[in-house]
């Protein structure tokens, strides 16, 4: 080996070698703490505080979560060369190393690329090594590369924070990439070691919403309009639709039902679908994503529903690209006896990447190590060989980098020369990009009519009850980390106790106006604002939706065993007591600690005539 690599290039494996536990645990720890895309906070600001950490100049909230520290930044005329590092991971919550928190889990070895990234940064910032780089050097953290949560992307997009689903695609778009003339990727894989892009498919994505009309699933289902059924029908077409997909196109299309109803006995109202339309060509996905709406159109239109299909930008396809002569030795010198395969032009996998939309316009070169057992994106996936997945990772990187660098950059310019690019600059690449986004809807036949059945009624008060529930854990727990739980109920106290005055005092000035003293429990239940409907005793323990999602926190969160019940007892004492101006309340059984139901008393207060309520002090205008 010392006769393979010259005396920068020793060094530079000497220091990631005297680094290895930094390196692997680094990798380990963002392996235990995966985030989903565009919600990697905390995996980006380890990266951040990690290039600090080495006097290197970092720009941060680069499409929300990513971030590039930058080596060299004065020799960027001369060169410029991007190590990628992915910050995402997978909703896979069954996986030994799933975050409990966010249900994600680096089934696809993301983690194994942040600490290659790491580990290069490390050797490259040696003054001695940078020394003889003749260009800029990128460590690059780009987010949601796993294109996934559709919905919670759409939403980020109507908010203004992004234009695309995928992470490169949007640091295209604000021109994170201007500054690279060419990247290197890595790619954790099963089959080892193996050097050279190869072929991928591209995707558009889609939200298929199809809109029925609930009725009694027994009683009068003919009063309805099924949008389940609409959506299986939709679903039985595309299947047919398959036999047209030719080959060589390598066309997938993967739909899954988000929503399909809310209750058993109500004939589902809306269906809710997600899918991505995969081809190796943009004619072949462009043509399958016809087939996908015209499909759903057909379901719905067979049983009378209505349909909106929104259909956005995915990914460009990937792009078969071999690494250079300098490289390929570098790799193959430090694979020892192990076999490096390089990627042949006609390989071609049905998966996607963002790494795709970043090869329409500068070339990147990728590179896969091994180490691992199970299957990307599953749940028997695991790192076995931390020495290949994470430490000879870094290894590459950086010696790719030093050589694609030195001697005037040669390599990383001829690279780029050499490379011919489908688009000629990123506003192409938006004009086309924005090119797929549309929406497409018909309004249903039917018209509503009749009443609601009791059911649906039920699921959708229960269904506001619950947001508001979550809204109160979300609001405490945000307390909770700023100041602790006795501040917290003190917060919690204030807050429910001017809510609680400002309802009864309503309360009370329209039981006065009804001509009622407002002076007994009898009065109260007259005019009470509660929708009741949404509660049902004969449920059980589950009855009260506040219950039902508070007690689901409580083994996560003990201390909200505390608050939750509290909000409950300072609201309805508070309440009674202003609006009666004589009466207090008790809880003697709370539903979300104890028993099926809540039980409760009523009694007169000499304090409350006083005007002394048990949970503050009512300010008067």
């Amino acid at each position: 080996m010392a006769a393979t690599f010259d005396t920068t290039e020793q060094r530079i494996l000497k220091i990631i070698d005297d680094n290895r536990e930094t390196i692997v645990e680094f990798a380990r720890d963002i392996y235990d703490h995966a985030e989903l895309g565009y919600k990697e906070f905390r995996t980006s600001k380890k990266f951040v505080d990690f290039m600090k950490s080495l006097q290197l100049p970092v720009q941060t909230d680069l499409a929300i979560t990513g971030a590039k520290a930058y080596l060299n930044k004065e020799k960027a005329g001369n060169a410029s060369l991007a190590l990628i590092g992915e910050l995402d991971a997978l909703r896979i919550p069954q996986h030994a190393h799933a975050n409990q928190e966010t249900q994600a889990a680096h089934c696809c070895g993301h983690h194994a690329q942040l600490a290659g990234v790491i580990g290069a940064a490390l050797a490259l910032t040696d003054a001695e090594v940078a020394q003889k780089l003749d260009g800029q050097v990128i460590f690059f953290a780009t987010p949601a590369e796993e294109y996934g949560e559709i919905e919670f992307k759409n939403q980020l997009i109507a908010d203004g924070k992004i234009a695309y689903g995928g992470g490169k695609c949007e640091l295209i778009r604000i021109g994170a990439f201007d500054d690279v003339d060419v990247a290197l990727a890595h790619h954790i894989s099963l089959e080892g070691i193996r050097l050279g892009s190869n072929s991928g498919n591209g995707f558009v994505s889609k939200v298929i919403r199809i809109k029925g009309k609930a009725a009694h699933a027994a009683g009068c289902p003919e009063k309805g309009v099924n949008a389940l059924s609409a959506a299986s029908l939709g679903l039985q077409a595309l299947a047919l639709n398959r036999e047209t997909f030719r080959d060589e196109d390598c066309v997938r299309v993967h739909p899954i039902l988000t929503k399909g109803g809310d209750l058993v006995n109500v004939v589902p109202n809306e269906a809710v679908l997600e899918t991505l339309v995969r081809g190796k060509t943009l004619e072949a996905f462009a043509d399958a994503s016809v087939k996908t709406d015209r499909s759903f159109k057909a379901g719905a239109l067979a049983v009378g529903a209505g349909y909106r299909i929104e259909t956005m930008p995915g990914y460009l396809p990937s792009l078969w690209q071999p690494a250079p002569e300098e490289m390929a030795d570098a790799v193959k010198a430090l694979a020892g006896e192990k076999t490096v395969y390089e990627v042949r032009p006609e390989e071609h996998s049905g998966g996607s990447t963002d790494v795709g939309d970043v090869q329409h316009l500068l070339p990147v070169i990728t590179f896969n190590t091994g180490g691992t057992v199970g299957g990307l994106h599953q749940v028997d996936f695991d790192v076995v060989d931390e020495e290949e997945a994470y430490v000879l990772t870094a290894k590459i990187f950086a010696l790719s980098a030093y050589r694609m660098l030195k001697d005037g950059a040669e390599v990383t310019k001829r690279t780029k020369q050499e490379y011919h690019p489908r688009f000629a600059d990123k506003q192409e690449y938006i004009a086309f990009m924005d090119s797929f986004n549309k929406v497409e809807e018909a309004k249903a036949d039917y018209k509503i009519e009749g009443t609601v059945p009791r059911e649906l009624l039920v699921s959708e008060v229960r269904k506001a009850a619950r947001q508001f529930a979550m809204q109160f854990f979300h609001f405490s727990k945000v307390l909770y980390d700023q100041f602790g739980l006795e501040k917290t109920k003190d917060i919690v106290r204030q807050t429910v106790f001017e809510l609680a005055v400002d309802r009864s005092d309503q309360l009370r000035e329209k039981a006065l106006a009804q001509g009622l003293k407002a002076d007994s429990v009898e009065d109260f239940m007259s005019v009470i604002d509660l929708p009741f409907t949404g509660w049902i005793p004969e449920w059980g323990e589950d009855h009260c939706p506040y219950a039902e999602v508070w007690r689901t926190y409580f083994d996560k969160y003990p201390w909200f065993r505390e608050i939750a019940p509290f909000y409950c007892d300072v609201i309805d004492t508070t309440t009674i007591e202003n609006f009666s101006k004589c009466l207090s309340h008790r809880i003697t059984q709370n539903v979300i600690l104890e028993g099926t139901c809540c039980k409760r008393e009523y009694f007169e207060s000499d304090k409350v005539k006083r005007g002394e309520y048990t949970y503050g002090k009512k300010e008067e205008n």
